[in-house]
């Protein structure tokens, strides 16, 4: 995704906080989430305290508004983040393990429902047993080569 734009977004900061682009940050989401649903112990541990770290800025990122751009229109970020009410489910069920709950994260989840409910996006999304297959695949193959 990071290739298809100018890298001056990449560096490009909020208003929120100078010291964590928002492209950085989403990707420690990912990385972050990925990384906890193959590793074990401690290393698993601190990719879940990460990835949390990254969701609780988003999450506050977040509060008050219905989408990231803070109309009634998703943005840029909407769309980066994008992955989160697809995937997040499902490397949580692969890893075993809750990254994201209703209690820590409320307007974090309640904007990944706006966000897949619309329709564009909906009928876009992968169905979800070929991804949940997909996502098995990759974190049993990572897991064997440990």
């Amino acid at each position: 995704m990071l290739v298809s734009i100018p890298w001056r977004f990449c560096l490009h900061a909020n208003e929120v906080s100078c010291h964590r682009p928002l492209l950085l940050l989403q990707g420690q989401c990912v990385m972050g989430s990925f990384m906890a649903a193959w590793k074990d112990g401690e290393e698993k541990e601190k990719a879940i305290e990460s990835a949390q770290e990254s969701f609780a800025f988003l999450e506050k990122l977040i509060e008050g508004k219905k989408y990231f751009s803070g109309e009634d229109e998703i943005g840029y970020l909407d769309l980066a983040l994008g992955w989160i009410p697809l995937c997040l489910d499902i490397v949580e069920e692969v890893g075993g393990m809750k990254l994201v709950d209703a209690e820590k994260f409320p307007s974090l989840l309640e904007w990944a429902r706006n966000f897949a409910e619309i329709p564009l996006i909906k009928e876009r999304f992968p169905p979800r047993d070929a991804l949940a297959n997909y996502f098995h695949k990759i974190v049993g193959l990572k897991r064997s080569k440990k």
